[in-house]
């Protein structure tokens, strides 16, 4: 995170209401200490350690409230893709406006995105759970097929989607970049892998 965000980690447990997401990214844009405020756009991307399609009603609230101060903002969604109720989550986000969701795909068969991406690593702190939502929630129904499924939802909702796959050297990036494009994907990101 760039130092001139003054954003800092929130403490263990905490789950930031939508006022609190809103206010830390507008004060950070009406900060008068903001080197070249010209140069940066009014760009939001949500993303982090968990899904922040799991806290789907905080996400569009804040996009309401950062929206209804600074009109001209974009909004971008990283999301594992792991979401049942794909039609209402991609409609939801349509309607208020996210433009782009990136989608970690990672995998490009569904024998080795089910060993390595359902099966979550202990994280030290521990991982809390979040609520579940109307929108769904995760579940041993998810599976490789419900992320293609979730990629061409967004699609056919005129979202932008961008796949993404970490290069660990094991996986033929090509293959899923084809599929990824075979399911919606606008674009395909190759990101570095950091053991």
């Amino acid at each position: 995170m760039p130092s001139y965000s003054r954003f800092q980690p929130l403490p263990p447990n905490y789950l930031p209401p939508p006022s609190s997401v809103s206010s830390a990214v507008t004060e950070m844009w009406d900060s008068e200490d903001l080197e070249s405020p010209d140069k940066y756009t009014r760009d939001v991307v949500f993303g982090g350690l968990g899904d922040p399609l799991l806290r789907l009603t905080t996400l569009t609230e804040s996009v309401s409230l950062i929206r209804s101060k600074y009109p001209d903002s974009k909004f971008r969604v990283m999301t594992n893709g792991l979401h049942t109720n794909a039609d209402s989550v991609a409609e939801l986000l349509s309607t208020e406006g996210i433009s782009t969701v990136t989608v970690s795909l990672n995998y490009p068969d569904h024998e080795s995105y089910s060993l390595n991406m359902l099966n979550a690593p202990d994280y030290d702190p521990p991982y809390f759970p979040l609520p579940s939502s109307s929108f769904g929630s995760p579940s041993s129904n998810l599976s490789f097929s419900t992320v293609l499924n979730f990629m061409e939802t967004l699609a056919e909702a005129d979202i932008k989607v961008v796949a993404t796959a970490v290069d660990n050297g094991r996986v033929d990036l090509g293959e899923v970049e084809r599929i990824a494009r075979d399911h919606g994907a606008g674009k395909f990101k190759v990101r570095s892998y950091h053991p």
